[in-house]
C-alpha cells in the first residue's frame, strides 16, 4: 500500500512538470511571431501602451542619457538637472557656504550697484553703499577701489577722512593724475580764500592733502609752489585775512600774556603785526595766528616741515649728523635762544656772528633724555652743509629759515625725527 502511494505522487509531479514545459514553449512561439513595435502599422501601433519608466536619480541622469525604444520624436527628454555646487562647511553640520567664486561675484555686484546708485543721483544712499564697499576691501592688495574712493572724496568734508581717501588714491596712481586733480581742487578754493574763513581753511586743507599725497620730491615741489604764496598772502603779508583772528588789546594786557592766551609767541605776534618791540596800547587791534605747531624731520630726504593744527605750514632743507648721528624719535623743545653762543668743549664760548660759531642765528634745544643729550635745531653759517650729513648730530637750517620758524615755536613743541 505504501509503495502504491509513492508511485502516485511521483506520477503527479512528472505530469505537472510536463505541463509547465509545454506552456513555456507555447509562450515563446507567440513572442517570436509578434512584429517589432516600430513596425506595427496604423492606429494599432500608435495606441500601443508605453511602459512606465522609473524617473532616474540626478546622479544617473548625469552619468548616462535615458533611452526609450521607439520613435525619438516621441521620447520625453528628462528636465535638466540643477547641480548644487555649494561647498560643505565642515564647521557646521548640515550647513553650506558659498564657493569662493560666488563670493567674489557677489562683491563685484555690490561694487557695481554702489557706483550705479551714486552716479544715478541717489547720493546719500550711494555714499553709504560705497563706504560699505571701502570698509570691506580697503586693506585687500588684490582689489583697487579707486573708482569708489574718487566718488567718496568728491563728497567728503572731514579732513582726516579726506586724507585717508587721498592717500589711498595716491597709492594706486602711477600717472600723477590724482595729485593734479587735488591741486586743481586746492586752486579752486584758493581763488575764493579771501571771501570767508571757512573757504580759506578749506583751501589750506586741500593743499595739506596734496602735500601728504605727493609721491616724491618733485610732487612736493609742485605743492610748495602753491603753498608758499598762499601762506605769504594769508599769514605773513601784514594784513587781516580770513585765516587770522583779531584781538583788541585791553587795558592791562601785555604781549606775552596775549601770546600765552592764544597759544602763540611774542615773536610770532611781532612778526605778523609788524611790531618792532613788545609795546602795545589799549584798543590796538592785533592779528592772531592760533594753533598747535608740530615739527617733522625726514633724515633720508634732508627736509624739515612744520604743521599748524595738522595743516602744512612751512618746509625747509636741512643738514643732519655725520655717520647717521642724528637720533630718531620724538623730542620736545625746552630751549629757545636767539643769537646763541657756542660752547666748544674745552674752549672759551664763541659769540654769535663769529664764523667759528656753528649754531648760526637761532637755537632750539631738545629736552635731554637718558639716551640723548645736547641735541637740537640750529642755524648755520655754511649753507653748503645742507642736504647732507654734515653736523655732529644736530639738525642744521639756513639762518633765514630758522628765524622764520623760530618765531612760531613755543616751549613744549614736539619734534618727530624719522629715517
Amino acid at each position: 500500500m505504501k509503495s502504491f502511494v509513492l508511485f502516485l505522487c511521483a506520477a503527479g509531479l512528472g505530469a505537472a512538470g510536463l505541463w509547465g514545459y509545454q506552456s513555456v514553449l507555447r509562450e515563446k512561439s507567440r513572442t517570436d511571431e509578434r512584429p517589432p513595435l516600430g513596425e506595427q502599422a496604423g492606429e494599432q501601433a500608435e495606441e500601443a501602451p508605453r511602459p512606465v519608466l522609473a524617473s532616474p536619480s540626478a546622479t544617473e541622469r548625469i552619468k548616462s542619457p535615458a533611452f526609450f525604444a521607439g520613435d525619438p520624436r516621441t521620447v520625453d527628454t528628462p528636465a535638466p538637472v540643477k547641480i548644487d555646487r555649494r561647498v560643505p562647511d565642515v564647521s557646521e553640520a548640515g550647513a553650506y557656504r558659498a564657493a569662493p567664486a560666488a563670493l567674489e561675484t557677489s562683491f563685484d555686484q555690490e561694487r557695481r550697484i554702489a557706483l550705479a546708485t551714486f552716479d544715478d543721483g541717489e547720493r546719500n544712499r550711494g555714499i553709504r553703499q560705497l563706504q560699505a564697499v571701502y570698509s570691506k576691501a580697503k586693506d585687500r592688495a588684490d582689489v583697487d577701489l579707486s573708482a569708489e574712493v574718487e566718488r567718496l572724496l568728491e563728497t567728503e568734508t572731514r579732513l582726516e577722512q579726506r586724507r585717508q581717501y587721498s592717500q589711498y588714491l595716491a597709492h594706486y596712481d602711477r600717472t600723477g593724475r590724482v595729485l593734479h586733480q587735488q591741486l586743481e581742487r586746492a586752486a579752486e578754493k584758493m581763488a575764493q580764500a579771501e571771501n570767508d574763513t571757512e573757504t580759506a581753511i578749506a583751501a589750506w586743507d586741500e593743499l595739506t592733502i596734496a602735500y601728504e599725497m605727493a609721491p616724491d620730491r618733485l610732487g612736493r615741489q609742485k605743492v610748495l609752489a602753491r603753498l608758499k604764496p598762499f601762506i605769504d598772502r594769508m599769514v605773513l603779508s601784514g594784513r587781516y585775512t580770513p585765516i587770522l583772528k583779531s584781538y583788541t588789546v585791553q587795558s592791562g594786557d601785555s604781549l606775552s600774556e596775549i601770546a600765552a592766551r592764544f597759544q602763540s609767541t611774542t615773536d610770532g605776534l611781532r612778526r605778523i603785526n609788524g611790531l618792532k618791540n613788545d609795546d602795545i596800547q589799549p584798543r590796538m587791534r592785533l592779528r592772531m595766528l592760533t594753533g598747535k605747531l608740530k615739527i617733522y624731520v625726514d633724515k633720508s630726504d634732508f627736509f624739515l616741515w612744520a604743521t599748524l593744527d595738522d595743516r602744512i605750514f612751512l618746509e625747509f632743507p636741512i643738514g643732519t649728523g655725520r655717520n647717521n648721528a642724528t637720533p630718531v624719535g620724538t623730542f620736545v623743545i625746552r630751549v629757545r635762544q636767539k643769537d646763541p653762543s657756542w660752547w666748544k668743549p674745552g674752549a672759551s664760548p664763541i659769540p654769535a656772528g663769529d664764523p667759528r660759531n656753528i649754531l648760526g642765528a637761532r637755537w632750539l634745544g631738545f629736552e635731554d633724555t637718558p639716551q640723548h643729550v645736547g641735541f637740537g635745531i640750529h642755524g648755520t653759517q655754511d649753507p653748503s652743509s645742507l642736504g647732507k650729513e654734515s653736523s655732529a648730530g644736530c639738525i642744521r637750517m639756513r639762518n633765514e629759515d630758522i628765524e622764520l620758524m623760530y618765531d612760531f615755536v613755543r616751549y613744549g613743541t614736539e619734534v618727530v625725527v624719522r629715517n
